[in-house]
């Protein structure tokens, strides 16, 4: 039979153990972990800024493109609908900005517009 002794003594050494275990596995994993979290990190933010500066230039691109065509857009169509009366197609999806944009255009170009025709989704 086991003494109390030897019971204290196992039971001591079981704990010395996992101790050891708990200090030597969070001082060797812990400077690989937190070196491979950095890197990875720093990857991340290196990306993120990247991919701000693209939008930031896909911005600017799209700004240039609006500009174009609000100062040239009205010379492109200008009376190339004398006379003529249009009708406008609206799908569901269309917001009523586009509508209004693409009625003043025909009007620039010297239509009418007549009728606008709107989609359901059934």
């Amino acid at each position: 039979m086991i003494s109390l002794r030897q019971h204290a003594v196992s039971l001591a050494a079981v704990f010395l153990a996992l101790a050891m275990g708990v200090v030597l596995g969070s001082g060797f994993f812990s400077d690989t972990l937190l070196s491979s979290l950095r890197s990875e990190k720093w990857d991340l933010s290196t990306q993120i800024y990247r991919l701000t500066d693209q939008r930031d230039a896909l911005r600017e691109t799209l700004s240039a493109a609006d500009n174009f065509d609000i100062q040239v857009g009205s010379r492109i169509v200008h009376d190339a609908l004398v006379g003529k009366s249009v009708v406008i197609f609206r799908t569901p999806d269309a917001h009523d900005d586009d509508i209004a944009a693409v009625s003043k255009i025909v009007g620039q170009a010297g239509g009418a517009v007549t009728a606008t025709v709107s989609f359901t989704q059934e």
